[in-house]
């Protein structure tokens, strides 16, 4: 599952300050000069820092924190399947890249689904109860199984189980996005994102099969009918 995010506001000072802090622990050599600068610039107060920035322009701003974000995207990715553990959703971040633009593309893999649908279904309820296709109404019976939904998703395909996980993070984008915010803020970098979006095939679910072909479909995919369109 391919999540991308376009960071719309990002606080330069704030994402200076982080990366010192990154620098100064990856120090090879504590002797070094490039050590005792950083060390140095450790002690200038974070406001001074804030004001040398305000004289950089924003694009090369942004293209500065994209190189600092992929020169640190080891430890990006550590530090997301963390929140996500801690949300408690089991998954991994297998590649991530960050343009210039500050868009970024996050590979996500080994996702425990009904973990996933379970934190994301009530985020995403008024939206999937005004919509119409095969999809919304089956996440919508997901919504309805409450403490089955582990049971109900097992019974599904790993492909459609990834499908369904992709359309329902769609749908709840707005507040995932939103939590994604605060745990960044929560580490001291204040950002806004955008409405994130999700790339898996998602257009084959918006139309509804038609019977003949959905009861073909079920027993090709070894499930009920009525759960797998």
């Amino acid at each position: 599952m391919l999540l991308i995010l376009q960071i719309t506001q990002l606080d330069y000072g704030d994402a200076a300050l982080c990366a010192l802090s990154a620098l100064r622990g990856r120090a090879e050599d504590p002797g070094s000069a490039a050590s005792r600068l950083l060390e140095a610039l450790g002690s200038v107060p974070p406001e001074l820092i804030r004001r040398l920035l305000d004289a950089i322009p924003d694009r090369d701003k942004a293209a500065l924190a994209a190189s600092l974000a992929r020169e640190n995207e080891a430890r990006i990715r550590e530090l997301a399947g963390e929140a996500a553990h801690r949300a408690g959703i089991a998954l991994s971040v297998k590649e991530l890249s960050v343009s210039d633009g500050l868009e970024l593309r996050a590979e996500l893999v080994d996702i425990d689904y009904a973990a996933l649908a379970q934190a994301l279904l009530p985020l995403a309820r008024e939206r999937l109860e005004a919509e119409q296709g095969a999809a919304p109404a089956l996440l919508s019976k997901l919504l309805a199984a409450g403490g089955g939904l582990a049971g109900l998703l097992g019974r599904l395909p790993k492909a459609r189980q990834e499908q369904l996980a992709a359309r329902l993070l769609q749908s709840a984008s707005g507040r995932a996005a939103a939590l994604i915010e605060e745990e960044a803020a929560k580490r001291g970098l204040r950002l806004k994102l955008g409405r994130l979006s999700v790339s898996d095939g998602l257009e084959r679910m918006t139309r509804a099969p038609e019977p003949r072909e959905a009861r073909r479909l079920a027993k090709a995919r070894g499930c009920p009918y009525n759960i797998c369109i």
